[in-house]
């Protein structure tokens, strides 16, 4: 600027930051101010949740804050809790009751979408009130317990503290992601728990259910069946091969059966003419007493040979009705009296063998029940599943064996496989009072182990558990949850994958 001074230069440039800086002080608090009366400080659009339970159902509930003379939207969730699935129909009736003893309610006869019952209501006096709900549903009545709500008497009147249910960090899982999957939450409550030991066995035949077939005389084998294979069903009385022996030079059935039949016939001959002679007192009776001994003698040798002889040959027949376990001759093959030719199982009933380690030696005698799960399949089995029952308990171990047998037998539903290996879960004395979780609830990681627990109705966290025995079916968990808890019984690995996501589920509620 020609003809000012450098002072003079200076000393407006002051003045004009100073303005500047006044302006902008001026703008933030405007803004500040702006802020306080715009919509994010507005009680009607804070959405508050609630959550509540009764014997079967648990009650989600999402409304704004309320307002005198406003009408506000009550989004009640309705979860069955046998099934973790959403109720479609029925009544859902909110009540309000204000400080006064004025009574306000909603009501609606059928869910907005499955699972969510919209009820609208307008608040006519200020201050704290209590709110519950009720659903109605084939003749079937739940209330839930009673909370304290705050109604305002207008959109900046400030809510008390504790006046709504306080937000929960932890991973959130809405309503609809949880009735679209296979999920399920629990509430923890004291059981009886077995003491267990945890041993590996298998599946044996009974012993009186298993009958081996031997050779009654020598020959060489035919099948009666072609289909004659180990697996093969049988039925008791089943002609299932013969014996034959006419190619042989001895040892010929044909010709013991020839034979037999005409020592038999010779037999019965001489004891009919000598009885008619003992009768007219023409023989003593030691002669008498001798041919009648011969008779039948020679009777019984021909009528057990008779009754099992077929088409040349001594037919082998299927003791019970069963299956085909071991066969141990081939069509053809040549055998000799006494020979193991086949066995056959009922599997009517099986013997369940545990082997227990002995340093469970002291308490073994303790052993009451048993769990267990096959090798060829998943589920975890009780013994009651198969009419079962304690057998007997081991006091020594066999030669060569480090194992104590304990003994089970079990009614086969088709279900078991005789041979297949088993692990058991014997269970010992009861202990009373246990906090128990499902084995699917709980996860491991890094040798650690945790469940989730619901903090409210779409909130949960993961909680680290101290684990004791495994009865196959669950955990008796001896520290980090409570009774009372309520722990995802199913649909822990999406709760899992949800926590590991960078944001959190969407909410996909509608307003």
């Amino acid at each position: 600027m020609p003809g000012q001074s450098l002072a003079s230069i200076m000393k407006n440039l002051f003045v004009l930051s100073l303005i500047v800086l006044i302006i902008t002080a001026c703008d933030s608090n405007n803004r500040a101010r702006q802020k306080s009366s715009d919509g994010h400080s507005h009680i009607s659009d804070e959405v508050h949740q609630l959550t509540l339970f009764t014997d079967k159902s648990e009650i989600f509930v999402e409304y704004p804050g309320l307002i005198i003379n406003k009408e506000s939207e009550f989004a009640v969730h309705l979860t069955n809790l046998d099934n973790y699935q959403p109720y479609n129909d029925g009544t859902v009736r909110v009540i309000l009751e204000h400080s006064g003893g004025k009574i306000q309610e909603g009501s609606v006869l059928k869910a907005d979408v499955p699972g969510i019952f919209r009820v609208s209501i307008t608040p006519e006096t200020p201050g704290e009130s209590s709110i519950h709900f009720e659903f109605t549903r084939e003749g079937i009545s739940e209330k839930s317990g009673s909370h304290h709500v705050w109604v305002a008497r207008d959109d900046h009147d400030p809510e008390p503290e504790g006046s709504h249910e306080a937000s929960q960090d932890g991973i959130r899982f809405t309503k609809e992601q949880a009735w679209r999957s296979d999920f399920a939450v629990t509430r923890l409550s004291p059981v009886p728990f077995s003491g267990i030991i945890k041993a590996g066995g298998e599946i044996l035949a009974m012993p009186r259910e298993r009958h081996v077939i031997t050779a009654r005389t020598s020959g060489i084998v035919h099948y009666s069946k072609n289909d004659l294979v180990a697996g093969a069903d049988v039925y008791g009385g089943e002609e299932l091969m013969t014996i034959q022996g006419q190619d042989l030079a001895r040892d010929n059935i044909a010709v013991e059966y020839a034979a037999a039949e005409a020592r038999f016939e010779q037999s019965r001959s001489e004891y009919e003419r000598r009885l008619k002679l003992f009768r007219e007192s023409a023989i003593s009776e030691r002669q008498f007493i001798e041919t009648r001994s011969k008779y039948k003698t020679d009777s019984i040798r021909y009528h057990n040979i008779k009754q099992s002889y077929s088409r040349g040959g001594l037919k082998i027949i299927a003791p019970i009705d069963g299956h085909i376990h071991e066969l141990k001759v081939s069509q053809g093959e040549f055998v000799e009296t006494g020979h193991l030719i086949a066995t056959v199982s009922s599997e009517r009933r099986l013997l369940l063998k545990a082997d227990v380690p002995q340093q469970y030696f002291h308490t073994i005698q303790n052993i009451v029940s048993t769990n267990f799960k096959t090798a060829y399949d998943t589920k975890v089995w009780d013994i009651k599943d198969f009419k079962g029952r304690l057998l007997a308990i081991g006091s020594s171990v066999a030669e060569n064996n480090q194992y104590l047998p304990v003994y089970f037998e079990a009614q086969n539903n088709g279900h078991l496989l005789e041979g297949a290996f088993a692990e058991f879960y014997l269970k010992t004395k009861t202990i009373e009072n246990c906090i128990v979780v499902p084995f699917e609830a709980v996860l491991e990681e890094q040798g650690k182990y945790f469940v989730y627990v619901q903090a409210s109705g779409e909130i949960f966290r993961k909680q680290e558990i101290v684990t004791g025995d495994l009865d196959g079916f669950g955990y008796r968990v001896t520290g980090g949850l409570s009774v009372g808890d309520r722990v995802v019984t199913r649909g822990g690995m999406l709760l899992k994958t949800a926590s590991m996501s960078t944001s959190l589920p969407g909410h996909s509620h509608q307003h």
